[in-house]
């Protein structure tokens, strides 16, 4: 059977900007697109309410109106369908209004490539139709938002414990899990490691995981986050199998807010399980050859396990690299969206663990701070924004 056609409203005043985007899709082989057009924000504004369309081309500049004017006041709930943001020149102020209004992806028009723009209106309808047909969060489930390394020591765990406490200090109800069979550090970075972890949870039967049990395992953050610590000391492992692993999520996501999963690098059926049950997977990379080359690894296993449309790059840089390969090509390398660019930063993180407390909240001014409460801005958003690279 055949993929259903994907119907593409263009939304711009400039005909010439109609014939350049169809001439794109058609350069990307893009066969299973339709493309129309409107001219004006009222005529967009009217076709958005006739709900015709898939996805949205809009341009930021849009007569005496803009782009952004039509995505918050028309793409509300309810009628929503993913809107890309298209605009001339690219900035950092344009791409937080895009993250801010809603907008699913953001483009600059003199830079785009037909793949680019194809992969872009793919991308939106794949995650819109994820979203609605599995995990979209309610007041009763969480967001799960799983953390994975393109190699070992790369700092996911690092990135999943500053995550989870910027999200709790969002007023978000929020808890971190550490999935891993072995020694995990997770809870040693929250400073909350206790007696009872995920060790001692696994000899229980899964059927008899909920909420109530859960809370026999976990520790709370002095934030308000709920951590269910990984084994605290080593050996006497016990492997994590499919049908605990969906318990443990199952349990932890009962409550409306986020679950943070800092999930291992190796391949198993559990973590497979995590990735599927995920709304966002960050994929944790070092900006360096080594780490780059296993990040491609890395995607390839994640687009055979189906979630390629989840997967977003955090970029974590290093003290020792002198000249780290550029953002931008680091993106094309991976053919990755970008969501975080976490500074190389070892003081500030060594400083943090002498104090106990993750860097978001002992030093919540430095660069490193910022960019991971950064990154829970775009992951709270209805559709997660990625940087504009």
């Amino acid at each position: 059977m055949s993929s259903p056609v994907v119907r593409v409203l263009l939304v711009d005043d400039d005909e010439d900007e109609f014939v350049l985007t169809r001439d794109l899709l058609a350069e990307a082989d893009a066969k299973g697109y339709t493309l129309d057009w409107a001219s004006t924000y009222d005529a967009a504004a009217q076709a958005i309410r006739d709900n015709r369309y898939d996805v949205y081309l809009i341009d930021y500049r849009l007569g005496q109106s803009s782009g952004l004017d039509l995505l918050r006041r028309e793409l509300d709930e309810g009628r929503r369908r993913p809107a890309i943001l298209l605009t001339g020149q690219g900035t950092r102020e344009v791409d937080e209004e895009a993250m801010q209004a809603g907008a699913a992806d953001y483009l600059v028009k003199g830079e785009l490539r037909p793949s680019d723009l194809e992969k872009s209106i793919r991308y939106a309808v794949q995650r819109h139709r994820a979203d609605h047909l599995t995990s979209e969060p309610t007041a009763d489930t969480a967001r799960v938002l799983s953390l994975i390394g393109a190699k070992g020591g790369v700092g996911t765990t690092t990135v999943a414990a500053n995550l989870a406490i910027a999200l709790a200090r969002r007023g978000a109800e929020t808890a971190a899990v550490d999935m891993r069979p072995y020694l995990g550090m997770l809870a040693r970075y929250l400073n909350v490691a206790g007696t009872v972890d995920l060790r001692e949870l696994l000899r229980t039967p899964p059927a008899d995981i909920d909420s109530a049990t859960l809370r026999k395992f976990t520790a709370r953050h002095p934030s308000g986050l709920r951590v269910l610590p990984g084994p605290q000391t080593v050996g006497r492992e016990r492997e994590i199998s499919v049908d605990h692993a969906r318990a443990i999520l199952d349990g932890m996501s009962t409550k409306g807010g986020y679950v943070v999963v800092d999930i291992p690098t190796q391949p198993s059926e559990a973590t497979r399980l995590c990735v599927e049950r995920s709304d966002f997977v960050g994929l944790v990379v070092e900006r360096e050859p080594c780490a780059i080359e296993s990040a491609r690894w890395m995607l390839d296993l994640l687009d055979t396990w189906r979630v390629r449309p989840k997967v977003g790059a955090i970029l974590v840089d290093r003290a020792d690299l002198a000249t780290p390969p550029p953002v931008s090509g680091v993106a094309a390398t991976l053919n990755c969206r970008i969501f975080a660019m976490v500074p190389a930063s070892t003081d500030a993180f060594t400083e943090a663990a002498a104090r106990g407390a993750p860097v978001v909240m002992s030093l919540p001014d430095h660069p490193a701070s910022q960019a991971l409460a950064e990154l829970a801005g775009r992951l709270t958003m209805p559709q997660p924004r990625a940087l504009a690279v």
